[in-house]
């Protein structure tokens, strides 16, 4: 059961017991093969298994990005589809260069956060003074309080939201999807043959586009076309489009940004037409309204040129740029906006096929002695050790030298570790499930990964401050970013227009600027508000006028 609002999903004790056994007995072995073979690199590009909190079972999540003929490279054999040149071409030129423009898609990686400061994910939602940086003042455990939902990625290869989700076709290629149907053709067709009811009936069963062109009373259908041509550009010599390319960065944001869809609602639409909204349908226009508008956002992590990985003898990411966010950066992510805040984040763990952009919402921690890591406990304080000769004699990080920090020449100075503790960070995120007319827009699926790592501490003015560390698994969030607060996702075309309301055709104003809009892939903000603030039951999602 899922107590909607607070992500609280409760299995019967017998799976919840079964669940926690074979995740202690997964967690307890990766560990054990990571102290016992600190000589074989092989151990940190292995998979890090997922975990359905919903089901109490291993979870196969975003399968579509594995590869028929995995490459031989470790790293890119986990990354999967998400280490090729088309992937990462797409993610940066449609999400990362949106909110980065400085970033240059073609060339070189550039960085994005060049000094991976935890701080600079929390601006805006924590003040600088009420920060924490001392391992004191983190939290063992933390939960979101702001109501997450699942979505659909809304996949380019079937048209993104001009996919009829509602007849289940599942199309092979993108020819054969963009074929499906033609508008306005079909709505012309119909229209003179069928009644009003049922024409409703069977508009209800139309795809989120046409149902946004029906509500503004666009009957050329501008949205819907433009979705449906969106992956033209993106299509390879035979015509096809990569099946992983969507928009799951929209959804991500929208999920925790917007009040969730929950029942069905009604516009007017030509002729005083009635379309009814579903709440995936609602959830589809939020998406690609945070895919396409502009927002600030902060972020943490850098780019990172995945055909030149390379790998130290004992299995460590060598670039600076792709060793990605540094244990102590998501450790005070986690603690600091989840633990004390409440409030959820994005993660992409780029070298791992399985996770896109989702929410975090639960984290907690269990600590163990790096000497002993059969010593286990919720204080860190019981099983931290000093970073001594003894420490040193066993790191799999000394030879050669990563800990501490990187001077000019890529040589690491670790002059301030006074002391090492482990980590054993079990997250929780929600992930995205496919669009379905069941009423409510369905429960959030939770998926649960447990990550382990060390953090490196230095004594400063009597606080213990996590100053780095080393991952036990390549396997590790990448890019970690969050709307700001009161952030909207808005474009100009939302300027000067009038309210937009349901229960009436739209007024001119509103139909010539949401054509204009949707020609840009952009759902109006207005349209969306009271399509929102119907289904959900509130009035908390705004447009700045």
């Amino acid at each position: 059961m899922v107590v909607r609002g607070f992500i609280l999903v409760w299995l019967t004790a017998a799976a919840a017991w079964a669940l926690s056994v074979r995740e202690e007995n997964e967690v307890n072995g990766r560990i054990r093969r990571f102290y016992s073979s600190p000589s074989d690199g092989s151990l940190m590009s292995l998979s890090v298994p997922k975990y359905n909190v919903n089901s109490g079972e291993f979870d196969q999540v975003h399968r579509v990005l594995e590869l028929k003929s995995p490459p031989a490279d470790p790293l890119s054999r986990l990354a999967q589809a998400k280490a090729t040149p088309s992937y990462q071409s797409h993610r940066c030129k449609k999400f990362l260069r949106q909110k980065f423009p400085m970033l240059n898609c073609d060339g070189p990686p550039a960085f994005i956060e060049p000094e991976d400061n935890p701080y600079e994910l929390a601006k805006s939602w924590i003040r600088p003074t009420a920060y924490k940086v001392s391992l004191d003042d983190i939290p063992a455990a933390g939960e979101v309080m702001t109501p997450v939902w699942s979505g659909d990625y809304w996949r380019m290869q079937w048209g993104l939201t001009s996919y009829r989700y509602a007849a289940g076709e599942y199309f092979g290629t993108y020819k054969e999807a963009i074929a499906d149907y033609a508008q306005p053709a079909n709505w012309l067709d119909l229209s003179r043959q069928l009644t009003p009811k049922k024409l409703a009936r069977a508009v209800g069963g139309w795809s989120p586009s046409e149902k946004y062109d029906l509500s503004v009373s666009d009957a050329i259908f501008h949205l819907t076309n433009q979705q449906k041509n969106e992956g033209k550009s993106y299509a390879n010599n035979e015509g096809d489009v990569e099946s992983w390319f969507g928009i799951c960065h929209g959804w991500a944001a929208a999920a925790f940004s917007v009040p969730p869809p929950l029942a069905p609602v009604q516009a007017i639409g030509p002729n005083g037409t009635k379309v009814i909204w579903y709440p995936d349908d609602i959830r589809a226009m939020a998406t690609l309204a945070w895919a396409n508008g502009r927002f600030p956002a902060n972020s943490i992590g850098g780019r990172c040129n995945s055909k030149n990985v390379e790998l130290l003898p004992n299995g460590r990411v060598s670039q600076r740029e792709c060793f990605d966010t540094n244990p102590a950066t998501l450790h005070l992510s986690l603690g600091n906006l989840i633990g004390i805040e409440g409030k959820p984040f994005v993660m992409d763990a780029t070298f791992d096929y399985q996770v896109w952009n989702e929410p975090v919402i639960r984290y907690e921690f269990d600590y163990f002695n790096p000497l002993s890591p059969e010593e286990r406990s919720r204080q860190w304080q019981d099983v931290v050790v000093d970073y001594d000769a003894q420490f040193k004699k066993t790191d799999r990080f000394q030879k050669p030298l990563t800990r501490g920090e990187r001077g000019p020449g890529g040589v690491y100075n670790d002059s301030r570790i006074r002391k090492i503790v482990g980590v054993i960070a079990s997250v929780n995120y929600v992930s995205g499930v496919p669009a379905d007319q069941n009423g409510d827009g369905g429960d959030p699926r939770v998926i649960r990964v447990t990550y382990t790592y060390d953090l490196e501490l230095a004594e400063v003015e009597g606080r213990i401050l996590p100053v780095g560390g080393e991952w036990h698994e390549n396997a590790h969030p990448d890019f970690l970013w969050v709307p700001q607060k009161g952030a909207v996702a808005q474009l100009g075309f939302d300027s000067g227009i009038p309210e937009y309301s349901l229960a009436a055709a739209a007024p001119s104003a509103v139909i010539e600027r949401a054509n204009e809009a949707s020609a840009s892939g952009y759902p109006l903000c207005k349209v969306l508000r009271a399509l929102v603030d119907a289904s959900s039951g509130t009035s908390t999602y705004h447009c700045a006028d």
